[in-house]
């Protein structure tokens, strides 16, 4: 079955990582992508150490939504450039909050460290400039850039890490535990490394009901999202799957690109190495409980469609 331009399917259950059973018999972990912040250094240079004149240094950078950020900070005559530099971390965090709402400051020696608080912050290092006004020297430089991925709503995912200081909180209302680094599978994935479904949550969800995977029905890095272990859960079919999934069908999930070209996905037939299968274990960690349908928004060159299918899934802890 196809459904076109559902604007109102999501009162059918029928979107990715919909929940179709009652909440109260499913089972929810919270998760979230990881990232790595972007990371800069500030060292401050030049002669003399120690400064024999108060000097005033003035860092600038754009701001993403417009405008520009400021942090001043006077140093006194005698100072050190490590104690320049330790002041010029101290101002950041504490007196400059619209710098300090994107990056926090630490220091060392002669270097200023400031690292992002968010996965989407990215500035160049070339847009800061930054100096003292008698002759001192302030050099920016990226040390770490920023990057990031995402989770698609549907797919099926495992733990990106099981060290549990990588966990992060708080969690989703009404889960047991604090949040897990998630990601789709790898080559590598076994079935013991299986988690569960990446799940819609109604309260907090709120992007765009399309299902292209360059930016929607995602959830961006460091969003925290809930991941269905147990319950009725609406999966994404790897385009490539044959036939049309049904109750009874095998159900194989996709861990590395092959014949099939989402890992994550899940599928009705087998390819070698890249496939795992989960209905014919014991206990079952998955089987279809309602036919696959095809969802479909717009028309010609521009409409998104994605296949999906009803899993029950078995993955308690």
């Amino acid at each position: 079955m196809t459904q076109t331009n559902p604007t109102l399917r999501y009162h059918q259950y029928s979107l990715p990582g919909a929940l179709v059973s009652d909440p109260s018999n499913a089972e929810t972990e919270s998760i979230f992508s990881p990232f790595v912040a972007q990371r800069l250094t500030l060292t401050v240079g030049g002669a003399p150490d120690p400064l024999v004149v108060d000097e005033l240094f003035t860092i600038q950078f754009p701001l993403p939504y417009g405008g520009t950020a400021t942090v001043q900070y006077q140093a006194t005559n005698g100072q050190t450039l490590a104690q320049v530099a330790a002041g010029i971390a101290l101002v950041w965090n504490t007196a400059f909050p619209q710098a300090a709402a994107l990056y926090s400051a630490a220091s060392a020696l002669a270097v200023v460290t400031i690292v992002a608080k968010s996965a989407g912050t990215s500035i160049p290092a070339l847009q800061f400039t930054a100096s003292g006004d008698n002759g001192h020297t302030i050099v920016v430089a990226q040390s770490v850039a920023a990057s990031s991925t995402t989770l698609r709503l549907g797919l099926l995912y495992v733990y990106a890490t099981t060290n549990i200081s990588q966990e992060v909180g708080p969690a989703i209302s009404k889960t047991p535990r604090r949040a897990w680094q998630a990601a789709p599978p790898t080559i590598a994935s076994t079935l013991a490394n299986l988690r569960g479904v990446v799940g819609r949550e109604v309260n907090s969800f709120t992007l765009p009901a399309d299902f292209s995977v360059g930016g929607f029905d995602v959830y961006p890095a460091g969003h925290i999202a809930p991941g269905y272990l147990v319950g009725e859960v609406v999966a994404v079919v790897d385009p490539n799957s044959p036939g049309v999934m049904d109750i009874g069908s095998d159900v194989f999930w996709v861990i590395a690109a092959g014949a099939y070209t989402t890992p994550g996905a899940v599928a009705s037939a087998a390819n070698g190495g890249n496939t795992i299968q989960l209905n014919n274990v014991s206990p079952v960690r998955a089987r279809v409980t309602r036919r696959e349908e095809t969802i479909r928004m717009g028309s010609g060159n521009q409409s998104q469609s994605v296949r999906l299918v009803t899993l029950k899934m078995n993955q308690r802890n």
